[in-house]
C-alpha cells in the first residue's frame, strides 16, 4: 500500500458548481419515510443517487447544477416524481403522498404501438409514470375521481396526448384512449432557435411545452436537445395556446406565446420561434505562484473554450500575481498560465455559471532544474481505476493504471519508459501506455478505455500507445509536461515494486 503525491481523481473532467437537493415527504397527517431516487433529467435509467429518508427528510450529496427528476416511493402510497432545476443555492422539494388503496386500472390505446405515460393529479403532480408492455399499462388508483394523463407513443406516426382527463369510478377496470395519426391536417411543426444574449446559438438546451390554458407543463412532448446551431423542432398534434420553456442546466428562457390551429393543406404548417436565454457571466480568480509559493507578477493568462479551438482572451496578472476575469457563463473554459523561464500551467476545465467564482492557484515551476544537465523530472501520481478514481493499493488480477507526470525541460528525440518492474519473476503484465500533453487534461474527458490509440507525440493533445519495451522516437518531443498512464495487471502483489 502507498499514498500518491498528487491527487488527480478528476483528471480530465470538467468541474461544475454543485449543491444539495433536500427532499421532504409527508401525507395529510405528518412526515413519512420512504425511498428517494434522483435521476439526471437527461438519463432516467441510471440514478445519480438513491436512499431512504429519515423523519421525512432526505438530503442528497453534492450534485452538479442542472435538471433532475426526483422520485419518492413510500410503502402503501402512490409513487410520485417531480422535475426540478437546481442552481448553486440548492433546492428544497416537497412531496405530499397519497395512499394507494383501490388497486389498478388497465390503460391501453387503440393503436398498434407501445407508449410511455404519466398519471397526474388535477394540479399536475405526477402520481405515477411508466411504460406499456404489449400495449397495456396498469395505473394505480388511491381514490375515485378525476385525473390527467400525458401519453407519448413510441411510434412517431401517432400524436401524443396531453392533460387528457380521465375518471376512475367504482367498478372502473379499463381505460382506452384514442391516438391520432400525424398528417399535414392535424399537426404543426414548431421550430425553436435558442440563443444567448449576444445572439450566439446555444447547443444542448432542452425545451418543454407549457399549456397556457391550464398553466401546466406537458410531459408528453419531448423536444430533442438543440444542435450546434441552437435549433430543435417537434410536431405539436393538439390545438391550443402554448409557450416553450428552454433551459441549459443553470438558466432558462421562455418563448413567445403561440396558438396552434389546424388548417387543411398539402404541407404541414410551421411555427418558427426564437428563444433567448440570458446566461450572464462566470469568473476566474487566479493566483499565479512559483515553486516556493511566491507571486509571479505579469504572467500571461490565455483562456480557451474546452477543446482548445478558440482563444477567449489573453490577460496579464497584476504585480501580486493575481487576475480576476469574467467570461460568458454556460461554457467550459480553461486557461494556460505562462511566464518566461517557467513551464506552462494548464488548468482543469471549469463550467462557468452566473454568480460563481472559481478560485484557482496556478503553480509554475522553473523551466530548468538546478542541475544543468538534467533534462526531465518524473513525478509518480498514484494508482487509478479505468474512470480516473484514485486507488490506495494493488489488487491481484485487477487492471489498474499507474500515473506519472514527466516534466520535460528540453526538446528530445527519444523517450524510454521503464518505471515498473517485478522482483526476480515477472508479476506485472503491462498492456499499453497512454501518453498525452498536459493540456489534454483540460480538453478531453479522460476515460482510458475509450482513448483513441495513435502513435504521435509532436501534436499537442494527441495520445500515444506504445508497448512496454518500445521507446518513443517517431518525432521530436517538445518540452512540456506530459502525463502518462501505464495499464497493468498485477499477478502477485507481494513481489511488486515501483521505481
Amino acid at each position: 500500500n502507498f499514498e500518491s503525491s498528487t491527487s488527480i481523481n478528476n483528471q480530465g473532467k470538467t468541474s461544475i458548481p454543485t449543491a444539495n437537493i433536500v427532499v421532504k415527504i409527508s401525507d395529510n397527517l405528518g412526515s413519512k419515510d420512504g425511498q428517494v431516487t434522483i435521476y439526471d433529467s437527461y438519463d432516467l435509467v441510471s440514478p445519480v443517487e438513491a436512499g431512504n429518508s429519515l423523519n421525512g427528510y432526505f438530503k442528497s450529496k453534492q450534485l452538479p447544477v442542472g435538471s433532475y427528476d426526483v422520485a419518492v416511493n413510500v410503502a402503501g402510497y402512490l409513487p410520485q416524481t417531480k422535475t426540478i432545476v437546481m442552481n448553486e443555492a440548492g433546492i428544497n422539494v416537497d412531496f405530499t403522498v397519497m395512499k394507494n388503496t383501490l388497486g389498478n386500472v388497465v390503460l391501453n390505446v387503440d393503436a398498434n404501438t407501445e407508449f410511455s405515460y404519466k398519471l397526474k393529479s388535477l394540479d399536475n403532480t405526477i402520481l405515477d409514470s411508466g411504460n406499456s408492455d404489449k400495449g397495456i399499462a396498469f395505473l394505480p388508483v388511491f381514490t375515485y375521481g378525476k385525473y390527467l394523463i400525458d401519453l407519448t407513443p413510441d411510434s412517431n406516426e401517432f400524436g401524443v396526448l396531453s392533460n387528457k382527463e380521465v375518471e376512475f369510478k367504482e367498478g372502473t377496470t379499463e381505460i382506452k384512449l384514442d391516438l391520432k395519426e400525424i398528417t399535414s391536417f392535424n399537426a404543426v411543426l414548431v421550430k425553436l432557435h435558442v440563443v444567448d444574449e449576444s445572439e450566439s446559438p446555444i447547443q444542448g438546451a432542452k425545451a418543454f411545452v407549457q399549456d397556457l390554458f391550464s398553466g401546466f407543463e406537458i410531459y408528453s412532448y419531448n423536444f430533442p436537445e438543440t444542435d450546434k446551431n441552437g435549433d430543435t423542432h417537434l410536431s405539436i398534434t393538439e390545438e391550443g395556446a402554448y409557450s416553450f420553456r428552454v433551459y441549459k442546466g443553470y438558466s432558462e428562457g421562455m418563448s413567445e406565446q403561440v396558438t396552434i390551429i389546424f388548417e387543411p393543406g398539402t404541407e404541414m404548417p410551421e411555427e418558427e420561434l426564437i428563444v433567448v436565454i440570458y446566461l450572464g457571466n462566470g469568473s476566474f480568480n487566479i493566483s499565479v505562484l512559483d515553486e516556493l509559493d511566491y507571486p509571479v507578477p505579469f504572467a500571461q493568462i490565455d483562456f480557451y473554450t474546452k477543446g482548445m479551438t478558440k482563444n477567449s482572451g489573453t490577460k496579464l496578472t497584476d504585480n501580486a500575481g493575481k487576475l480576476l476575469f469574467s467570461l460568458k457563463a454556460g461554457t467550459e473554459k480553461f486557461f494556460v498560465a505562462s511566464k518566461e523561464g517557467y513551464m506552462p500551467f494548464y488548468s482543469e476545465a471549469r463550467f462557468l455559471t452566473p454568480s460563481n467564482i472559481w478560485e484557482i492557484n496556478a503553480n509554475l515551476e522553473p523551466q530548468k532544474l538546478k542541475e544543468d544537465d538534467e533534462q526531465a523530472r518524473v513525478e509518480f501520481l498514484g494508482v487509478f481505476d479505468a474512470l480516473g478514481g484514485e486507488k490506495t493499493n494493488f489488487e491481484v488480477d485487477k487492471v489498474v493504471y499507474l500515473g506519472y507526470d514527466i516534466h520535460l525541460y528540453t526538446d528530445v528525440d527519444e523517450m524510454k519508459f521503464e518505471y515498473i518492474t517485478g522482483k526476480e519473476t515477472t508479476t506485472v503484465e503491462q498492456d499499453s501506455l497512454f501518453i498525452f500533453d498536459s493540456s489534454s487534461s483540460s480538453q478531453v474527458d479522460v476515460m482510458y478505455e475509450d482513448l483513441e490509440k495513435t502513435i504521435c507525440t509532436k501534436d499537442k493533445g494527441k495520445i500515444l500507445n506504445a508497448k512496454w519495451t518500445e521507446s518513443v522516437d517517431s518525432a521530436t518531443i517538445e518540452k512540456g509536461i506530459y502525463r502518462i498512464y501505464v495499464k497493468v495487471m498485477v499477478r502477485n502483489d507481494s513481489s511488486v515494486s515501483l521505481y
